[in-house]
């Protein structure tokens, strides 16, 4: 396919680089190439005859000698674009206004945006909301996600780029009916965090979490059981109720998925290490079986290079190459995380979810490479957003049909879009007595969605 020619003003040409890249080429596998120009727009050459023009709405109200990294840029209000077509609800407008407009100039057609949506995209793939985001952080160090617009706003829950990626291939083929646009698929990947793999590691733990289920109103009949499993665990006669590895890979081949394991190094309460030989033969186990094995870096080390070394050292001592990395407690800065693990050999990061509500952290339900803020250029870690976690749909949604209600709301929506259903689910879940309502569900409702893929 021959290049589209791409006129752009020429500040912030690194930032417009990017977003075009993401947006045209690595989502849309149309290629282009740039020229400059002095007026306040993102002109694009779609054939000879046919342009479209997304006015510029953010980059060129930057003061010169100013940056945009500065949380007076970040909108205080959204807008709506109620002339969408490709989307069922308006359009998101971060930049600009709803303006959709037919104009002629020097014989071609061209449609003219006032929804600065290479501005929106950038705000949302890159994060540098985050990165400017100078508040108070929550317990684990994160920017509170009440703090962040799509929060505020109300649409976390809408994959927007991906709305914008339609709506901009909608009316580029009402103009070009045949340029040729890559066609994306509806995916659907289960992922696991292995934080604990020993519900029982001694005898002190097994009576803590049978008293436990009693005193947390569980009942005495759960702290009977409990009583009862602990004990048999304890004695070698029964597997520890965390290492649920067979429920979990019996579910994942039904369906004919591969599922990504993310071990830590140890575990918070140390009830294992990478090295030791059981947990060893759990992982080769599931590596015969085609699922890949990922680091899960320990509380910290998204800011520290040398303990994120020292950790990815022992990972390869059993294992030689790093397939991709999930931060645990989702910490991520991405103006340090990402050149620590480009220093590492990684390449793909997991860590872009959110942990109070299912949604989309970067508002795309593809995977797609992140901005280098040291470098101004694209990054060399390629992120795949996760939009649903047990946990975070847990914190809002304790019961369990509105619980499960919300895994295939995501599922669809994703769906929808052709996009990758990313999910987390942790291993312990199955046993603990919070869970057990959930979790008796799971089965069914993984059929729910598989079916939804069936469908596509």
């Amino acid at each position: 396919m021959k290049p589209l020619r791409i006129g752009i003003p020429p500040n912030y040409v690194a930032e417009r680089h990017y977003v075009l890249h993401i947006f045209l080429t690595h989502f849309l596998g149309i290629p282009f190439e740039l020229y400059h120009h002095d007026e306040p727009c993102w002109r694009i050459h779609l054939d000879e005859n046919h342009a479209m023009v997304i006015e510029d709405a953010f980059f060129a109200s930057i003061p010169e000698g100013e940056t945009y990294q500065n949380s007076k840029y970040i909108p205080q209000s959204i807008k709506k674009q109620s002339q969408a077509v490709a989307t069922i609800e308006p359009l998101i407008i971060l930049f600009g206004s709803d303006k959709l407009e037919w104009h002629n100039r020097e014989n071609r057609r061209e449609l003219v945006w006032g929804n600065d949506l290479f501005a929106a995209t950038f705000f949302m793939l890159s994060r540098w909301e985050e990165v400017v985001y100078a508040g108070k952080k929550d317990a684990f160090d994160r920017m509170p996600e009440s703090e962040m617009l799509a929060f505020k706003a109300g649409f976390y829950q809408r994959p927007i780029v991906n709305e914008y990626l339609d709506e901009w291939v909608y009316w580029a083929h009402a103009m070009v009916p045949d340029l040729p646009v890559r066609q994306q698929s509806f995916q659907i990947h289960p992922t696991h965090d292995i934080d604990y793999l020993k519900r029982y590691p001694n005898y002190p733990s097994w009576i803590k979490s049978s008293l436990g289920a009693f005193f947390r109103g569980y009942g005495i009949s759960t702290s009977i059981q409990t009583l009862v499993e602990g004990w048999k665990v304890l004695r070698g006669s029964q597997q520890d109720p965390f290492q649920s590895f067979e429920r979990l890979s019996k579910v994942n081949q039904q369906k004919g998925w591969k599922a990504d394991y993310y071990f830590k190094m140890e575990s918070d309460n140390a009830d294992y290490q990478w090295e030791e030989d059981w947990v060893q033969a759990w992982v080769k186990r599931l590596q015969a079986q085609g699922d890949q094995i990922a680091l899960h870096p320990n509380f910290g080390t998204y800011r520290n290079e040398k303990t994120y070394r020292e950790e990815v050292e022992r990972f390869q001592l059993k294992m030689k190459f790093i397939p991709k990395v999930r931060q645990h407690y989702l910490q991520y800065d991405l103006a340090i995380t990402p050149s620590i693990q480009s220093k590492m050999g990684i390449t793909i990061d997991s860590s872009l979810a959110l942990s109070s509500h299912w949604g989309f952290r970067s508002g795309v339900c593809y995977d797609y490479p992140l901005f280098n803020f040291q470098e101004n250029s694209i990054s060399l870690i390629s992120e795949e957003p996760v939009c649903w976690m047990d946990t975070a749909a847990f914190r809002a949604n304790p019961d369990p049909d509105s619980f499960w209600e919300s895994f295939l709301n995501a599922a669809q929506i994703v769906k929808r879009h052709r996009g990758h259903f990313r999910f987390i689910w942790h291993n312990n879940h199955f046993a603990l007595p919070e869970w057990k309502r959930i979790s008796a569900q799971y089965e069914l409702q993984l059929n729910l969605i598989h079916q939804l893929q069936s469908s596509y």
